[in-house]
């Protein structure tokens, strides 16, 4: 049993990873949970924002993209104008995640460094 919150009441239970349409892992963070019954069955949907991922330039000063057995990744501390609906069954684990200043890594805005580790690998 997992305990998931919408980022507003605790940013650490709203981080997650999910698997996405096309059967990619993405990161997300919870706005809101609606609950719903689906042919008599309770269905529980996610409604999430999406880090902004780094730019190009950006990309090149992630410092995580050449150690991929740390499962971590560097996005910016902001969020892409479109939100995603997801069902509950999508979410692989929560996603330990901190706030990084702006300059870190030579990076001008502010970011958050993803920890997708708590999934033990399994998908």
């Amino acid at each position: 049993h997992h305990t998931y919150s919408v980022y507003s009441v605790h940013a650490g239970n709203s981080s997650i990873s999910f698997i996405d349409n096309n059967n990619v892992v993405t990161p997300g963070f919870i706005e809101a949970i609606w609950t719903t019954n689906v042919s008599g069955n309770k269905k529980i949907f996610l409604i999430l924002r999406l880090p902004l991922p780094l730019n190009n330039e950006d990309t090149m000063k992630n410092p995580y993209s050449s150690r991929p057995g740390l499962l971590a990744g560097l996005v910016y501390d902001s969020f892409t104008p479109e939100q995603q609906c997801i069902a509950l069954e999508q979410v692989q684990s929560h996603v330990p995640f901190y706030q990084r200043p702006a300059a870190t890594f030579g990076i001008l805005f502010n970011t958050i460094v993803l920890v997708n580790s708590l999934h033990r690998e399994h998908v």
